[in-house]
Formats: C-alpha cells, structure tokens, sequence
C-alpha cells in the first residue's frame, strides 16, 4: 500500500537507539516495485544528511546518494550498519544487553540523503508476494525504475521540482549518485544505463510535443498518489567498491593470491591455464562450455584460500580479507556483527546456544517493515531465491557491463541544459580476493573507451586525504584519474573499505560528490616511469587461449631442446676440431724436433770426422 505522505513512513522510536543520540530525521518503509498489483515491493531506509557547521548553500545543494550492497541477494542493512551507515548494533559487556552507537564516519555526514535499498526483490526485507524473483538484471532494471519513480514522487518535496516551461514534467533538482560495492558492478551500470535511457525518450517525446504543440498527458491524482509518468532522473555519478563487472577481464585471483604468497608460481600457472580457456570460450560465445569452464576456475580459484593453511589446521583464510582467517566447518563469521543485524530484523539467534535480542517484529513495526512478516520474507543477510532465479539459465551470472560503463563514461545529458560527463569511482581494498584491485585495474585498462590510451598512461598518486586534519603520515591509498574516471586502491582495507577505514572513505566519498580531484587532494605523484602494457589477451591465432598456452610452452620446449642440440653438436664439433689440431700441432712439433734432431746429429758428425782428421794428421 502505497502511504499517503513521507511522514508516514519516519522512524521515531527505533529499538536500542537512545533518544537524543540520534538528531537526524530517517525514514524507512516499503514502496512497490511493479505496476498494477502489489506483489513487488522494495524496502528502503532513508537518512537526511547531518550537515554540521555546514553553510545553508550547501545545505540546499545537499546530493542523494544511493547504496547497494551486492551478493546477488544481500542486503544493504550490511552497508547499513556495517560500513557507512549512521548505526552500529554492539552488546554491552556488563550486562549483555545492546545498544546502538552512532557512526561518526557515517556517509550522511558527507553531507547527502544517504539512500538504502534491499534490492533486487527477495533480498533483505524486499518482498515478491507471488514469487515473481528476477530471472535477469533488465528484469531488475525494470523493477528498480518503477521503484525510483515512486520513492521520488513520495519524496518530492526534498528531491523534486516541476519544469516550468513543461508543466508536468518533473526533474531531479539534486545531484544523484549511486554507490555499492561487490555486485553492485553490475547493478549500478546497468541500472543507470537504463535509467539514462528513459531520460533520453522522456527528452525526445518532450521535444516532439512542443514541435507539435500537444500537451502531454500525465498522472498525478492524490496529493501522494501514483507518480506521474514525467520525471526525468539526471545522474552525476557512481563510486563502486570492489566491484564485479566482467568475469573475462576480472579472472585475476591466482595473480592476488600469489602476490600475497598464498600460492607459489606452479600453483598459479595451474590456475590460470583455466582462466585462459574461459576467457577464450567468452569471446568464442561458447556459453554452455563457459558455464562449465567457470566452475573449474572457481574450484581451481577457491583453493587458493581454503587451502592456504594446509590440511591439517581447521582453518582458511577469509577470501573478503586476507589478514582474516575462518573455521572450517562453520558458517562464515564474515563481516563481522552480520549475524547481530540478522537477529534484530529477522529474529535469529546471534549464534548457537544465544536467543535473538529484541522480538523482530517490535523493530520491523518501527521500520514500516511488517509487510514482508506477511509476504513470509524473513529478513537474512543474503538470501537464495534472487541468486538462484538469475542462475536458472546458467548464464546471467556471465554477462559484463562493458558495454554499460562505456556509455556512461560518454554520456552527455540534454536534460535541463545541462551536459555534464557522468563521473565514475572505482575503489578497492588491496587485500580482497573475491573482487580484488587487479582484475578491477584489468578492467578499467580494457574499456573502450575515448580515454582508454590516456587512460593507462595516467599519472599515478599516493592519496592522503587525512594529512591536513593530523590524523596520518601516510598514504592511505594510491588513484589515478583521467576525465571522468577515477580508480582508487585503499590500504589496508579488504572487500568492505568502510569497515575497515572509515574515516578515509568517508573522505573518498566527500572528495568524490564534491567534484575535487583526488590527486589534488591530498594527492602525491609517483616519479616512476610508464610504459603501455600488453594487450591482456591475445587469442587470435590459438582455438583456445588454453590451447595457445601449450603451444607457447611446446614450442619454447622444442626451442630450448633444438638449441641444446646444436649447442652440445657445437661442443662436439669443436672438441673433434680441437682433437684434430692437437694432434696436427703434436705431429708437427714432433717432425719439427726430428728435423732438428737429424740436423744435430750431422753437425756432431761433421765435428767428429775433423776431429778424426786432426787426430790422424
């Protein structure tokens, strides 16, 4: 049901939150994601931003910033109360009983409406009522933009402001940014693509109207009542961390791994036999054998973590972060506090032997959230159904957002005369093995994009965004920038930068919606010299990269044995020829020391028959 005002749907008396401790106005609720029924909705959590000593123009100019966490099917409650979020769940050791402290490096500082959403439905506390889960991301596409139509509508007084020269036409009056991690690669290309391309035909069916000088239906009876089909959502932006966009160009584990001594040179070389095949089978089309090649590569990849410790300690290192490391046999303790939110919206145990805290319900009836107790969506931190409903052909789990991403990258808005790039954040953790910095960088170096020379060849920086407020001495990253693209590593930080750095991605986020430069805030530039790397892959002359591998290492296998060949025929040659010499130069000397001797002895001759003369004379 969709509520009459946004105030229907603020938070007042949240569970284990004190009163006072928390100024800032939240809202949280269900808003439907599909037309002409209610069997779709997605839950959201909204926070307006806490702008500090900040100047009332920037209050006005105040962006809404978006978060997706990824899985397929886990939820954004993770970024929520685990990242950068403005709660944090944490049990009292006197008295075991919880309370819930506040961020002081929650994004809604940055300052921004911070915008959480469980998506697609059946994730979270996001319901389909009759199983309807999304067997595609077009179908998510879809499903998300009625979404946002909707929650823009129910929010226009923050968000919202009709055209004047369009009456019923209604657009976007803040920046809009979405940000996410993991999965959220391909969510956030292939929803702002999407979103991009409603706005193009908004455009043009706008424009169309006044060269005829039509009116334009549109819908908005009720005061809160649907949303009218006019409102075009212009995009300035995306940051993602961690992120998984294309497994052909991302298939860069066994790299990660052996740089951080996980594994050893034949153990990588092993690995990456498979990652050739695949890659070759994803530009060859193949998909039924890439499916299977996939699950090779991933027994093959998974071993680089859960063996790390060998068979007989009862442990594996965390593939999130690689400093961390998991029990095997148990269900995994990463990130931590996730089983604490489970318990808090879905009723769960904390862990074995331990009772939920509060009854769920008491806080899902605070949150507007008691609709998905009907539609039987337990909340869990991810969840099977939309995972299983995208793998039911086996190949959306495949697909990439190259495309996506490269016509963000040169897009240029008409949207109320404005034409700014859209700019994209790219952010890892450098101790991630499930979505690490090199296959992120492997990507970014492949796009094909208008900057892509300039692109690799781009200056690189150590990043110290702390060092004006005292806090640091050090990098806390390294990024290289070049139009409208930014990449940025972090230190010290696994798959979830903002649990484990806080105050520095809060800071990347800032520089990042402020339109700075991250080499010019508190940027260093490295003085090492740059060369254009090879192209990554190269399979043009083998059936299969696989293939071509072998060939490379048959063929260097009959160089290396020719060349021994004729290095040990050379050797033999020149020991016979050495041989032959010495004998020669033997026979010589010894012909030479007879000559000498026969002359020796006709002088001793000569001397004796005149000394024979003397005597007989």
């Amino acid at each position: 049901q969709r509520p009459s005002s946004f105030s229907d749907h603020l938070v007042t008396n949240l569970p284990y939150l004190r009163e006072g401790d928390f100024p800032t106005k939240h809202y949280a609720g269900h808003l439907p994601a599909s037309t002409g029924s209610d069997d779709k909705a997605l839950f959201y959590w909204l926070f307006e931003p806490d702008y500090g000593n900040n100047n009332k123009e920037e209050q006005d100019n105040a962006p809404l910033m978006i978060w997706l966490n990824g899985g397929p099917g886990c939820s954004s409650m993770d970024g929520l109360f685990l990242e950068n979020g403005p709660f944090q769940l944490v049990q009292d050791v006197t008295n075991n009983d919880w309370k819930m402290n506040i961020n002081p490096y929650s994004w809604h500082k940055a300052p921004a409406y911070t915008l959480y959403i469980d998506q697609p439905v059946g994730t979270g506390l996001s319901y389909t009522r009759q199983g309807n889960f999304c067997k595609t991301q077009d179908e998510i596409n879809v499903d998300f933009y009625i979404w946002i139509k909707e929650f823009l509508w129910l929010y226009r007084d923050f968000f919202l402001k009709e055209k004047e020269e369009e009456k019923g036409t209604f657009v976007l009056k803040r920046e809009l940014y979405f940000t996410g991690e993991s999965h959220a690669g391909i969510y956030i290309p292939s929803i702002i693509d999407y979103i991009l391309k409603q706005n193009d035909e908004l455009f043009a069916k706008t424009t169309n109207n006044q060269d005829e000088g039509t009116s334009k239906s549109t819908n908005t009876e009720g005061e809160r009542g649907a949303p009218p089909n006019m409102i075009e959502i212009p995009v300035a932006g995306a940051a993602i961390g961690n992120g998984w966009m294309d497994i052909v160009t991302q298939s860069s584990n066994a790299e990660q791994a052996f740089g951080l001594g996980l594994i050893d040179s034949t153990q990588k070389a092993h690995i990456e036999s498979f990652q050739a095949k695949c890659v070759h089978l994803k530009e060859r089309g193949d998909m039924a054998a890439l499916s299977s090649c996939i699950d090779e590569l991933y027994s093959a990849s998974d071993a680089t973590y859960k063996e790390a410790a060998g068979n007989d300690l009862k442990v594996y290192v965390s593939p999130y972060d690689a400093r961390l490391w998991e029990k095997k046999g148990e269900s995994r303790s990463f990130p931590p506090g996730h089983k604490v939110i489970e318990s808090f919206l879905g009723g769960w145990n904390v862990q074995d032997g331990q009772p939920p805290m509060v009854s769920y319900k008491e806080t899902l009836g605070a949150i507007h959230a008691t609709n998905s107790i009907i539609a039987q969506q337990r909340y869990q931190e991810c969840t099977d159904p939309p995972y299983e409903a995208l793998e039911c052909d086996g190949y959306e789990s495949l697909r990439n957002v190259v495309d996506e991403v490269v016509r963000i990258l040169h897009y240029s808005s008409s949207i109320n005369n404005r034409n700014p790039p859209i700019r994209l954040l790219f952010f890892n953790g450098l101790l991630d093995l499930m979505c690490d910095h090199v296959g992120n960088e492997m990507f970014l170096n492949e796009l094909p994009w208008n900057g892509r020379d300039d692109w690799i060849l781009a200056k690189r920086y150590a990043w110290d965004p702390l060092h004006n407020n005292g806090k640091n001495t050090v990098p806390a990253g390294y990024v290289k920038e070049h139009k409208n693209l930014s990449f940025l590593k972090v230190l010290n930080a696994g798959h979830m930068v903002a649990l484990d750095v806080p105050d520095v991605s809060l800071e990347m986020i800032r520089t990042f919606m402020n339109g700075k430069s991250f080499s010019l805030s508190g940027g260093s530039k490295q003085n090492m010299i740059q060369e254009n790397p090879v192209e990554l892959t190269n399979s043009a002359y083998c059936e299969t990269e696989a293939d071509g591998v072998i060939f490379v290492r048959f063929t260097a296998e009959i160089v290396v044995g020719v060349c021994l060949m004729l290095v040990m025929l050379l050797i033999r040659v020149a020991y016979v020829a050495g041989m032959r010499a010495s004998k020669r130069q033997y026979d010589l000397i010894e012909m030479s020391e007879f000559k000498d001797q026969r002359y020796t002895d006709e002088i001793d001759s000569e001397v004796n028959l005149s000394q024979g003369k003397n005597v007989l004379t």
